[in-house]
């Protein structure tokens, strides 16, 4: 009896079921106890970042994906078997999702089995496309003598990629650790002194306010422009970690971006788009994976002033970045900048508000511009000093956190409203 013959009068009511009965049906097979694997955990390289799929650690995220059954013969795999729910409908997605897990075993696995008791269907790994097949003897690896024939990082490479655009949670987990990395020169706790320290850190009320109003309108860029100090990147560090929990997110300092936007993206996912790949089908792919998951696709540029070398090189791609974002509804950034630097990106020959302007702020273009003179504080959000409900809430944080006696009174209360300032007196 195959296992498709199992009668439909056998009652399985769960996956735990279904796998009992697969395992019993290869042990009458002959295979071993020990030949056995459940719940197998592996790793997909994703450019610079290691995902662990299955498995959860101290520094990342867990993806829900995971090989249900691994069978081996000879410490080799032989077939990947992935389990669904009896009342679940076998989809494509499914296929794809049980080859991908078959191709990143550590050592490819040539079969792939995938069931819910009721249909169960047996792919070809090794072919081009999803190849369902009812002979052993019909699959590549038979033909090819039982090798992989060069065919090995191919293989896992598309594998990485069918995953990301099937299972939310990989993309996800691949962006926790992409936001992380960036983070690392940027966060620290008390002693380490850097720029976001989240003991301390105050959510700013009217920025947060206007900020949640960009999150439910159309707008495709949210500027944070403030002098130097007032805390920005402390902004868009906190959230950029807020919004991985129910988006997709990236993170880079324009100091260090080596480049341009562009490229950053693409080496961060050279796994996903070869070099050749341009900004439009970057963001297509972006576009259709985050609708398809119904989330939105951030992108966070801290400190564009910051990036003195390539400026103009910058505004060029901001101004394209502005141009193509319409037909990427969920693709989204949000930018940061000091408050001289601001009107350079904004404005042309100092005359005219451009087009990065105009996608942040539609609203300029009903102003008068002949009466009203091109003001860059017109264009994105401007933050200010810590307002005086703020600062009692930032004061109570940096008396905490540093351990602080006394009272702010006076003038050092009246400087401490400078976030910067609040923390050269703490």
């Amino acid at each position: 009896m195959s296992l498709k013959d199992i009668p439909e009068s056998f009652n399985i009511d769960s996956e735990e079921d279904l796998r009992f009965v697969i395992s019993k049906y290869f042990l009458e097979l002959g295979f071993d106890t020990n030949e056995f694997s459940f719940e197998d955990s592996f790793s997909i390289q994703l450019g610079h970042n290691s995902i662990i799929v299955g498995k959860e650690d101290s520094e990342q995220r867990t993806s829900s994906g995971r090989s249900d059954i691994l069978v081996t013969r000879n410490g080799n795999p032989i077939i990947l078997i992935e389990t669904k729910k009896p009342d679940h409908k076998l989809t494509n997605d499914d296929a794809q999702q049980a080859i991908s897990y078959a191709r990143l075993t550590s050592q490819i696995t040539p079969f792939a089995l995938l069931t819910n008791g009721k249909d169960t269907k047996i792919y070809d790994v090794l072919a081009p496309s999803v190849s369902e097949i009812d002979d052993p003897e019909d699959s590549l690896w038979i033909k090819n003598g039982q090798k992989f024939h060069g065919l090995y990082e191919e293989l896992k490479t598309e594998a990485a990629q069918l995953l990301v655009g099937i299972n939310s949670e990989i993309l996800t987990q691949f962006c926790h650790k992409q936001v992380n990395n960036e983070l690392k020169s940027l966060k620290s706790d008390v002693p380490g002194n850097r720029i976001f320290i989240p003991e301390v850190y105050v959510e700013r009320i009217g920025l947060g306010q206007s900020f949640s109003s960009w999150l439910d309108s159309n707008r495709s860029i949210f500027a944070l422009i403030s002098p130097s100090g007032y805390g920005k990147t402390n902004f868009m560090c906190a959230t950029a970690e807020k919004q991985l929990k129910d988006n997709f997110v990236l993170f880079y300092s324009a100091k260090s971006l080596k480049g341009d936007i562009y490229s950053a993206i693409i080496n961060d996912f050279i796994w996903e788009f070869i070099r050749s790949k341009n900004i439009a089908q970057i963001f297509q792919r972006f576009d259709s994976i985050s609708a398809k998951h119904n989330r939105d696709f951030f992108i966070f540029i801290d400190g564009l002033d910051e990036d003195k070398n390539h400026s103009n090189n910058l505004k060029n791609e901001l101004l394209e970045i502005s141009k193509r974002l319409p037909s990427y509804p969920n693709v989204r950034f949000i930018f940061s900048c000091k408050t001289f630097d601001w009107p350079n990106f904004i404005i042309d020959h100092n005359q005219s508000y451009n087009l990065l302007a105009e996608t942040i702020n539609p609203d300029i273009e009903n102003l008068d511009l002949i009466n009203n003179e091109i003001n860059p504080d017109n264009v994105g959000y401007q933050l200010g000093e810590l307002t005086s409900a703020e600062l009692d809430i930032a004061i109570e944080r940096y008396r905490n956190a540093y351990k602080l006696n006394g009272e702010f009174r006076g003038d050092i209360r009246q400087e401490s409203a400078n976030p910067l300032m609040l923390r050269f007196i703490s």
